[in-house]
């Protein structure tokens, strides 16, 4: 892949020159010294780093390893692991009861100068006879650090993941500012603008907005929201809240011009009583059944007035070149929820947390 190589800066080439005739030249005021070349890892290095993640992350899903997720995961994935782990912990598993085999890894390492190191991979899992791909970003903060998994979405449209590009040296092309001026959306901008678009779906006075092709993550995201709510059971009010979440955004150059990129918005799911009469909703409580089947296994069993679920969405997007018909497609997704409080019924404490 990429090695570091010495790099002459022109101050340094007239330093050499100066002193071999005796002069000696002071650098300017303020000037700083460039940080010296990260080695990036090499193609081989990154695949071995991914056999690893996914070797740790099965014994992980297998019992249940909070700790041992967090060892190569950081946030925001390993929120949504953390919690998924402790909400079937609630419910009495000790398992995920998931295996799983992958193959067609692909990895694309951008050349780098200083840490955080970062790199991208795709691969195909196959699992319970249908497949699906996958893309993740890789993250080592310090030379002291592991590589870890920040961000992860999974994606069962063809053809698949657009592949970033790569230059003559075979690095992978972060996305710079100058090709991010030529897009349709600048990638910073789209945490926000999805949650925009999300809570007007919702109901809330928002700016429209065109930047998102239509399809079930992007106009239909509320539904999708509401459907999982019903799965579980939950017959009841629920307010919704949308939000850009605090975590970098990751964008490398696709051939023809566009971007992959991926992103996160934070959801806050808010749940009350209908007083339906319909199982597991009273006149004005809420109730959590002993298997914790209803409101997921991080609430504990009770009668609730209010429920509440934090929830992250990973989103990886493709951003085209501007034009009249160009639109953001999301080409992969992962969300979960992070967090859940209650509040019992007939009082104000927050309760039932797991």
């Amino acid at each position: 892949m990429v090695h570091a190589r010495l790099v002459s800066t022109g101050s340094v080439v007239a330093m050499v020159v100066a002193m071999a005739i005796g002069v000696v030249v002071v650098p300017p005021a303020g000037a700083q010294t460039p940080p010296l070349p990260t080695v990036a890892p090499t193609n081989a290095e990154a695949r071995q780093v991914v056999a690893s993640y996914n070797a740790a992350n099965q014994g992980n899903n297998d019992t249940l390893d909070t700790e041992g997720q967090a060892a190569i995961e950081s946030a925001p994935i390993e929120l949504i692991d953390d919690a998924t782990f402790r909400d079937v912990r609630g419910r009495g598993d000790t398992s995920l009861h998931e295996r799983f085999s992958v193959d067609q890894v692909r990895v694309y390492v951008p050349g780098q100068s200083g840490y955080p190191l970062q790199f991208m991979a795709t691969e195909r899992v196959s699992a319970d006879g249908g497949s699906f791909r996958q893309v993740f970003v890789f993250v080592k903060a310090s030379e002291s650090d592991p590589w870890r998994v920040s961000m992860a979405a999974q994606s069962s449209a063809a053809p698949g993941l657009p592949k970033p590009v790569r230059t003559r040296d075979g690095a992978a092309t972060l996305l710079d500012a100058d090709h991010a001026a030529t897009l349709l959306a600048i990638p910073e901008t789209l945490p926000q603008s999805l949650a925009d678009l999300w809570a007007r779906e919702a109901g809330e006075e928002r700016a429209p907005a065109r930047v998102f092709a239509e399809g079930p993550l992007t106009t239909g995201g509320v539904d999708r929201l509401v459907n999982e709510l019903a799965q579980l059971g939950i017959s009841a009010l629920v307010d919704f809240e949308f939000d850009a979440a605090p975590y970098p955004v990751i964008a490398y150059r696709t051939a023809g011009g566009g971007a992959v990129c991926l992103f996160t918005v934070s959801v806050h799911e808010t749940i009350h009583p209908s007083g339906d009469g319909n199982p597991g909703v009273g006149d004005d409580r809420l109730v959590q059944p002993r298997s914790r089947q209803t409101f997921t296994g991080l609430v504990v069993p009770g009668d609730y007035r209010e429920v509440r679920f934090d929830r992250l969405a990973i989103v990886a997007v493709k951003i085209p070149e501007r034009g009249p018909d160009a639109r953001v497609e999301v080409v992969g997704f992962y969300d979960g929820a992070i967090a859940a409080t209650a509040e019992a019924a007939g009082t104000a404490a927050a309760v039932g947390v797991q």
